[in-house]
């Protein structure tokens, strides 16, 4: 895992988030798995709370952050 250097929170919630994620078995892989695009370039895995649509564009965060705990496992 990369440690940010800078004293930037948001850095450093990144950083945070993504060691959790490699952390977990198969964390980056399962993330992957459940947020993947629809025909209208928008993630399966983030829906309208209540609706259960796609909602959010993708690539969204948690694929952003599944990415880049999977390169720093590897």
């Amino acid at each position: 895992m990369t440690t940010p250097s800078s004293a930037n929170p948001a850095d450093q919630l990144r950083a945070a988030a993504v060691a959790f994620i490699a952390a977990q078995p198969g964390g980056p892989q399962r993330l992957l798995a459940q947020h993947t695009a629809d025909a209208t370039g928008r993630c399966r895995g983030c829906t309208t709370p209540g609706y259960g649509t796609a909602h959010g564009q993708w690539p969204c965060t948690p694929v952003l952050l599944a990415r880049a705990a999977a390169q720093d496992a590897s």
